[in-house]
């Protein structure tokens, strides 16, 4: 699910920013992944999905199950997170910012970044 919408709350700091976007992108993850069993289409469901992340601050946060000061007001938030990593539904992993393919939702970017990110998501062929 592609989209670019603007968060309800204000992060104080860019890990919470990602944090704040990764627990939406779990939550339509979680409901995406109940209509498709739902539906008894298992062959459309792999275990675990892979959440791509760009901030590794973020992602040593879900990985971690310490507190610390900056980020302890944000660890009820989003704790669904480590529970889906837990029950193996959800793997974490970084991907590094020119690889994202999402940043034309977000973000100004080169001709040659927009034509490769519509490419990767099957949208033109920008071989014709």
């Amino acid at each position: 699910m592609w989209r670019s919408n603007k968060q309800r709350s204000v992060g104080l700091s860019t890990c919470v920013a990602e944090l704040f976007a990764c627990s939406e992108t779990v939550k339509d993850i979680i409901w995406v992944k109940n209509i498709l069993v739902e539906m008894n289409f298992y062959m459309f469901y792999c275990k675990p999905i892979i959440l791509y992340c760009d901030n590794r601050a973020a992602i040593e946060w879900i990985g971690n199950n310490r507190s610390s000061t900056k980020t302890r007001h944000v660890n009820m938030k989003f704790h669904f997170i480590r529970d889906e990593i837990e029950k193996g539904e959800l793997s974490v992993r970084h991907i590094d910012t020119k690889h994202m393919i999402a940043d034309f939702l977000t973000k100004a970017i080169t001709r040659e970044k927009l034509l490769w990110s519509l490419k990767e998501i099957g949208l033109v062929d920008i071989e014709t």
